[in-house]
């Protein structure tokens, strides 16, 4: 099932600009490396969630009889042998078509009793309130068609985790010296020696700004995003 994906050698002729692509799944790695990543990454997670969601009681040990009751163990041991036996370079990395239609049973099971299982309502709904929140907060400092740099310092003291972390990350980023010039050395001290690409070229420029703003977003775990929004509801 997992043959048509890597292609690799094809693949790396045609470099596609990330920004070209509109929604997940649509382009695959290119290098065995991301491949492996990608491959691994879904057995890791499709047993993990199972076992998590019994431990947080969200389903009971004998309420998967379709899956035998196979743990992440069993699930992992199962897709790491299987791919072995059934990759090659010429095929690319591959899984039996038994394998296949277990890891499509698992993935099918997980989302009607977990990921879309009635308990996480609320849990996205919050989930929602605090990325929404997080954005609009900083989107707030623009204004007249620029970024506020001197009103986002003054609050500062008010969200001094967020706003720290946000300029820390546009200066990575970003090389307008005016916003330099609006923060001291304490800000600087963690990214004066990097000399990472400056991909935002124009931050006063309301796209450009906004894009800033949900990279910085999406970049964050899940810990780090809470406490961030905590941050805005403490006073």
């Amino acid at each position: 099932i997992f043959g048509e994906y890597f292609k690799v050698i094809v693949s790396l002729f045609c470099k596609i600009h990330v920004y070209n692509i509109e929604q997940g799944g649509e382009i695959q790695p290119i290098t065995w490396e991301a491949c492996v990543v990608k491959i691994a990454d879904k057995i890791a997670y499709l047993g993990r969630d199972i076992e998590d969601a019994i431990r947080l009681g969200f389903i009971e040990q004998d309420y998967i009889p379709k899956l035998k009751n196979k743990n992440t163990t069993f699930l992992i041991h199962q897709f790491i042998t299987d791919i072995c036996n059934n990759s090659s370079p010429e095929r690319g990395i591959c899984m039996s078509e038994s394998s296949s239609e277990l890891m499509k049973s698992v993935k099918e099971f997980n989302y009607k009793y977990i990921y879309n299982n009635e308990r996480l309502n609320f849990y996205k709904k919050y989930s929602e309130l605090v990325l929404k929140s997080l954005f609009e907060k900083l989107y707030s400092f623009y204004e007249n068609n620029k970024v506020n740099w001197s009103k986002m310092k003054s609050e500062h003291k008010f969200f001094p985790k967020l706003i720290t972390s946000y300029i820390e990350y546009i200066l990575l980023y970003c090389d307008d010296n005016y916003i330099k010039d609006t923060f001291d050395d304490n800000f600087l001290d963690k990214i004066k020696n990097l000399n990472n690409e400056k991909i935002y070229k124009n931050i006063d420029n309301e796209e450009i700004f906004i894009q800033s703003i949900i990279d910085f977003i999406s970049g964050m775990t899940d810990r780090f995003a809470v406490n961030m929004f905590n941050e805005l509801i403490s006073y």
